[in-house]
C-alpha cells in the first residue's frame, strides 16, 4: 500500500504545483486579480479552485479564459473541459511546462465563450495571434531575400560559367594558333634545306 500513498501524495504535489502555477499566469495576464491563495473569497483563490474550467458556463462567471495556438486547440479543449483534480500527473506537468507558451490566459469578454475566441490581451506581451503574424510577416522577408539571394547566385554561377567557358575557347585557338605556327616554321624550314641544295647542285 505504501507505492500507492506515495503515488497519490505525488499527485497531490503535482496538482497543487499546477494550481499555483497556472495562478501565477493568471495573475500576471489578468492584472485585476491579485494572487492571495489563503483567501477563498478572492478571485485569484476562485482561479486555482477552477482554473481548468473552459466551459461556456463557467467562462462568464471569471474574468478570463483560456485560449491556446491553433494546433493544441482540440488538445487543450479536451484538457480545460474537466476540473484540475480529474488530471494525471502527466497532465500537471504539461500545463506547468506549457502555460504561457502554447495556452495563456485572456480576459474574459462577451465574446470569450470558448478556447478558440478571441480577445485582447490586457498585458503589454504580444498574443500568439500577434506573435503569429509577426513570424509569418518575418517569414514572408526571409524568403524574399533567399530568392533574391538565389537569384543573385544563379546570375554569378551563369557569369562565371560562360567565363570559364570563354577561357577554355580562347585557350583552344591560342594551342591551334601555336600549332599552325610550328607547322608553317616546319615547312619553311625544309623549303630552305631545298633550296640550298638547288643552289648546290647547280
Amino acid at each position: 500500500m505504501a507505492p500507492i500513498r506515495e503515488s497519490n501524495a505525488e499527485r497531490r504535489r503535482g496538482r497543487d504545483e499546477c494550481r499555483d502555477k497556472l495562478s501565477k499566469h493568471i495573475r500576471k495576464k489578468i492584472q485585476s486579480c491579485p494572487y492571495n491563495p489563503a483567501n477563498s473569497t478572492r478571485p485569484e483563490a476562485r482561479h486555482r479552485n477552477k482554473a481548468l474550467r473552459g466551459s461556456p458556463q463557467s467562462s462568464c462567471k471569471r474574468p478570463y479564459c483560456w485560449r491556446a495556438l491553433p494546433s493544441k486547440k482540440n488538445f487543450y479543449s479536451e484538457i480545460f473541459a474537466k476540473n484540475l483534480s480529474a488530471h494525471s500527473i502527466g497532465t500537471y506537468r504539461l500545463l506547468c511546462r506549457e502555460v504561457g507558451k502554447t495556452f495563456e490566459a485572456v480576459p474574459s469578454s462577451a465574446q470569450c465563450q470558448t478556447l478558440d475566441s478571441i480577445t485582447s490581451l490586457s498585458s503589454t506581451e504580444p498574443s500568439f495571434s500577434a506573435v503569429i503574424d509577426q513570424l509569418r510577416e518575418e517569414n514572408k522577408r526571409l524568403s524574399q531575400q533567399v530568392r533574391e539571394s538565389t537569384g543573385r547566385a544563379d546570375a554569378e554561377s551563369e557569369r562565371k560559367r560562360l567565363t570559364e567557358e570563354e577561357n577554355r575557347q580562347l585557350r583552344s585557338n591560342q594551342q591551334w594558333l601555336e600549332d599552325q605556327i610550328r607547322d608553317h616554321a616546319g615547312c619553311g624550314g625544309l623549303f630552305q634545306k631545298y633550296c640550298r641544295e638547288m643552289i648546290l647542285r647547280t
